[in-house]
């Protein structure tokens, strides 16, 4: 036993013996530049281009088993001009040859220089890469080979350990040159240092790369550096203080230039699970600061990502700057001021979720969750929730009229994407006013479903509270509803719909108005408060068109109002009768009241609308001394009015007010109103007055004389027939007294 013991020592020092000098001797026996050639040609033969290697090749053997290699290019496809494809100035790599017996792979420093690729599109959209992707006849062999039994496979052994010292690549470079767009992009130099590669302990990595682009117009350095960790065991790859930092010169900046930060804590991706995590991420860009913790599942098959997203608070008008883009003009200079965000997220190749949403934009809160599913023809499903929104902040300054335009008796017959002046605006009208101009298209392709709740809303400077909408859109056809809210001490109802299916754009509505008190209401959208009282409204339209224009002009529908206890103002009704006695007796004219309105208990009125005019017949207003009936017209196109109105004295008005209005049978007063709805004139139809009162005179005297003349009549009958039995009285006396004179 011993001595088999010593004989097999033996034999493997004579072996290890021969290992060595076949080593050394190796690389002097054996010179690889001798193959070049052949090398060359092999490499033609199988994909078509001419390789060139004018450096030397080196092998080494031991301690390492490495190779050497100089210059070398690989040739250019045909029509592509004479740069080569690929080039190289120097590579470097070498295993230790003893470990690999163990099956540990110990890799010295990886050193790659002036690796070069050049791709290319030509006009006819041909590049030089597609003969490389195609497949080729292999060249036929020498000799035929003898067939080989398959063999029998075998499990390859597995890598007891790994270990690189490094890796070095030093100016290399790719250029990207389309000829079909123009657009050229060199990314050189590009520059990566690895430091010692050893499985399960962090290694560093730091890159950096020059690039210049033509289309869009740039040029920009990046830089990178993050430490690596290795688990080949576990499948376990993860990447800590990730560091990326690029700068950018660019003309689409106003200031010319970006510069960027990309920060990762810990970036773990695990094959085994196909899980992927990014824990403390940072972004800072164009005055961002953006926050992301994710997690990404199922990556080889169906990825889904999740986790959460923050926008620290930021400019909007400052970011609108640095990109160049105009930002909207506001009535309010300091509107789009502050804007913060943070969210959950959950995202997939087709869906992208919001949950926990908190969102601000100057005073304003948004809370909810918004989700979109289907990214090729999205359909967008949310719930929001609103605190305090400003909206008047957010409209278009106003422009500052010309003398001529300032006159307010002569508004614009159309505002454009307001609802018609002197009416305030509803949720129909702004429909009506704003959907008209809008391209149908995107409101077919429109998918959404989803509520909305703001607590208190100011637009146009009107106030509400309490506002809920729910909006269902799909296939052209929009309604939001139920649409409710709360409003000067009243509620709004609303059922708006919306129909692009055909060529032409249609809407519809039925919206309601109860308990509001209109002269606040009224105050606060124009300025002045025109009429009061508690009012109920209800209107329902419909109308079609392609702009706003055309959409009031096909506006139909019916329109019933009625306030109680409330004040006409800008029109004494009392006053104006006083002036028409005074007319009627040929007095002065009584001096203008102080109190230039007319208050009345209940006002009702039915508004018929056709081709956008709205008309009336049933006008009825109860005042303390008359009643007002009227008839007449409001055209909603130019916002003009034509209405007649008819102050009746009531007969109760003989006891509230004495003699002064004893007249109650005269004809009522009328009262023309015209200019618009923004500035409506009031003034007595005297002409009219004039002439049903002398009708009515006339009539009165003719029923005078009428009177008299059969009083008289009859006066005149009673006489004679008194006379006439007075003179048969008498007749018979006499009769009788000759009859006795006889007998």
């Amino acid at each position: 036993m011993h001595k088999a013991v010593k004989w097999i020592g033996i034999v493997a020092a004579a072996l290890v013996t021969v290992l060595i000098i076949l080593v050394v001797l190796l690389p002097l026996l054996i010179d690889p530049n001798q193959y070049k050639t052949q090398i060359e040609r092999e490499v033609e033969q199988r994909t078509g281009r001419a390789l060139s290697i004018p450096g030397d090749i080196e092998l080494s053997v031991f301690p390492w088993l490495g190779v050497e290699l100089g210059e070398l290019a690989l040739g250019n496809a045909p029509g592509f001009g004479e740069e080569p494809f690929a080039r190289l100035t120097a590579a470097e790599v070498r295993v230790k040859l003893l470990p690999l017996l163990s099956r540990e792979v110990e890799v010295d420093k990886i050193v790659l220089r002036g690796a070069q690729i050049r791709l290319q599109r030509a006009g006819d959209g041909r590049t030089n890469w597609d003969d490389l992707t195609q497949p080729r006849e292999a060249p036929p062999p020498a000799v035929e080979p003898a067939p080989t039994p398959a063999p029998t496979p075998e499990r390859t052994p597995a890598i007891a350990a790994l270990a690189v010292g490094g890796l070095e690549i030093v100016d290399a470079g790719v250029y990207w040159d389309d000829r079909q767009s123009g657009q050229q992009l060199r990314l050189a130099p590009m520059n990566l240092s690895v430091s010692e590669i050893v499985a399960n302990q962090p290694f560093d990595v730091a890159a950096s790369v020059h690039f210049e682009s033509s289309a869009p117009a740039a040029s920009g350095d990046l830089e990178l550096s993050t430490q690596v960790n290795l688990d080949l065991e576990q499948g376990v790859y993860t990447l800590t203080e990730l560091r990326l930092e690029p700068t950018v010169a660019t003309d689409l900046l106003p200031s010319g230039k970006l510069a960027a930060a990309l920060g990762v804590q810990q970036l773990v991706y695990n094959g085994a699970t196909e899980v992927a995590s990014v824990r403390g991420t940072t972004l800072s860009a164009l005055g961002l600061s953006v926050t992301t913790e994710l997690e990404a599942k199922q990556l080889a098959s169906n990825p889904v990502v999740s986790g959460t997203l923050e926008v620290a608070p930021f400019n909007p008008r400052e970011l609108f700057d640095t990109l160049a883009i105009e930002a909207p003009a506001t009535a309010d200079a300091k509107a789009l001021s502050r804007a913060q965000l943070k969210t959950k997220l959950t995202a997939s190749p087709t869906t992208m979720n919001l949950a926990g949403l908190a969102l601000r934009l100057d005073d304003t809160q948004v809370a909810g969750k918004v989700g979109i599913s289907n990214f090729t023809k999205p359909a967008y499903r949310f719930d929001l929730q609103v605190d305090t929104l400003d909206a008047d902040r957010y409209l278009p300054p106003e422009s500052t009229p010309s003398a001529s335009e300032s006159a307010p008796s002569a508004p614009p017959a159309s505002t454009g994407g307001t609802p018609a002046a002197g009416a305030p605006p509803t949720p129909g009208a702004a429909a009506a006013s704003a959907a008209g101009s809008a391209d149908l298209e995107p409101l077919r392709a429109l998918d959404a479903a989803g509520t909305l709740h703001i607590a208190a809303l100011k637009i146009m400077n009107l106030r509400a509270a309490d506002l809920r909408a729910t909006l269902n859109a799909k296939n052209g056809t929009i309604r939001l509803h139920p649409l409710t809210g709360k409003l000067y001490d009243g509620a709004y109802t609303g059922d708006i719909r919306v129909d692009a299916t055909g060529k032409t754009l249609r809407m519809s509505g039925n919206e309601t108005l109860n308990g509001v008190q209109i002269g606040p209401l009224l105050k606060d959208y124009m300025g002045e408060d025109r009429l009061s009282g508690k009012a109920n409204v209800s209107a329902q339209f419909k109308a079609s068109g392609t702009d706003p224009d055309a959409v009031k002009r096909t506006l139909d529908g019916v329109v019933k109002v009625k306030f109680i206890d409330g004040a006409l103002k800008g029109v004494n009704v009392g006053h104006e009768v006083r002036r028409a006695k005074a007319l009627l007796k040929g007095e002065p004219k009584p001096k203008d009241p102080a109190y230039l309105a007319t208050d009345f208990s209940s006002f009702s009125a039915t508004l018929p609308v056709r081709n956008g005019v709205a008309t009336n017949d049933d006008l009825d207003i109860k005042i303390p001394i008359a009643r007002v009936s009227g008839v007449g017209s409001v055209n909603l196109i130019t916002n003009a009015i034509d209405y007649n109105a008819y102050v009746k004295i009531s007969p109760a008005a003989v006891g509230q007010t004495g003699r002064e209005y004893e007249q109650v049978k005269a004809p009522p007063i009328p009262i023309h109103i015209g200019g618009t709805l923004l500035d409506p004139k009031y003034d007595v139809d005297r002409d009219g007055f004039l002439k049903n009162l002398v009708k009515w005179r006339g009539d009165v005297e003719k029923a005078k004389l009428k009177s008299k003349l059969t009083a008289e009549e009859d006066k005149a009958k009673e006489k004679l027939k008194q006379e006439t039995e007075e003179e048969k009285d008498k007749l018979e006396k006499k009769l009788k007294d000759k009859l006795k004179k006889l007998f």
